[in-house]
């Protein structure tokens, strides 16, 4: 049916909306409202346009694939207040602010147990922390998918101006056990990875434990960057511990752009390059034994890959 009259709010809506917003995600709703309001031509209204059956209506019973704006706004529960970007027409998953909070799958039954076999991490956590670590290949797979090589293990190595506390050292972790790549690629997906070339990605399987005797740190170098241009943090798994709340920073920001504390199931994902991060220690909820496993995954285009002779003797080398 056609709206028998029309709304003011919207417009004043849509007005309130771009308080405070890029010029460039300003030019893109103005765009987007003289579209809605059909180009100019009263016909193509799309108030009108309503009463038109769809094209897709008759696909043969196919269900049109929803558009990234769609995923976006699903994913993200949209608001006026957090417009996405575009790029190259399309919408970047990440939206204006950088980051997305998404829901994750289901695991397979030997992901959780697999957290209990981790190693300490003899590097970082002050023994409050288990580790295992590996590296992958990403290429471009099918119409959206993702195949992942296992890179053959090497020792985890980070530049200075990325993490001071754990920076040029070799630090040697024992490698991942079980898959986690169906997750992953999840994660790929929704950040909407460049398909025109390969990725490497660091992918960490922590567990943070934390008791009556002190808390969980989680990170020792502060307020950083990792150094890669996408990163993802996906809790899997929270046991009697409270604490371990994510904070997303703009450059020379005195409060946090963003904060929660993401609950099992949930993953958070943002620039790397435009965002800095953060995330308080995890404590015990009640005096007792807890912890807090996730899985992070840095994303690094392959011809910037942490990998290999290059970066060890990059990383190690930096004054």
């Amino acid at each position: 049916m056609r709206e028998p009259v029309m709304d003011g709010r919207f417009d004043v809506l849509l007005a309130k909306m771009q308080v405070g917003t890029a010029d460039a995600v300003k030019t893109e709703i103005a765009a987007s409202f003289w579209d809605e309001m059909g180009n100019g031509d009263h016909a193509q209204v799309h108030a009108h346009l309503f009463n038109v059956p769809s094209p897709a209506a008759s696909c043969g019973g196919a269900t049109p694939r929803p558009s990234t704006w769609t995923r976006y706004a699903v994913r993200t529960r949209l608001t006026p207040t957090h417009p996405p970007t575009t790029q190259g027409g399309e919408a970047m998953p990440l939206g204006s602010q950088g980051f997305a909070v998404i829901q994750l799958p289901e695991t397979s039954p030997d992901i959780l147990p697999s957290y209990d076999d981790c190693p300490v991490d003899e590097f970082m956590g002050n023994g409050t922390r288990f580790k295992r670590f590996s590296q992958y290949r990403l290429s471009p797979a099918g119409s959206d998918g993702w195949s992942f090589e296992r890179l053959p293990h090497r020792d985890y190595t980070t530049f200075k101006k990325f993490d001071s506390a754990g920076c040029g050292i070799r630090r040697i972790d024992e490698p991942i056990k079980v898959d986690f790549t169906p997750l992953i690629e999840v994660g790929a997906r929704e950040l909407g990875l460049d398909r025109s070339e390969d990725w490497q990605i660091n992918v960490h399987q922590n567990r943070t434990r934390a008791d009556g005797g002190g808390p969980g740190p989680l990170t020792p170098a502060g307020v950083h960057h990792d150094g890669h241009e996408f990163v993802m943090i996906a809790i899997l798994n929270k046991l009697n511990v409270a604490g371990g709340t994510t904070r997303l920073w703009t450059p020379d920001a005195d409060d946090p752009l963003w904060t929660d504390t993401l609950e099992p199931g949930q993953a958070v994902l943002w620039d790397d390059r435009a965002l800095a991060h953060d995330v308080t220690a995890v404590l015990s909820a009640d005096g007792g034994r807890g912890h807090r496993d996730i899985l992070i995954v840095a994303f690094s285009r392959w011809a910037e890959k942490w990998y290999g002779d290059d970066h060890y003797a990059a990383a190690l080398t930096e004054q």
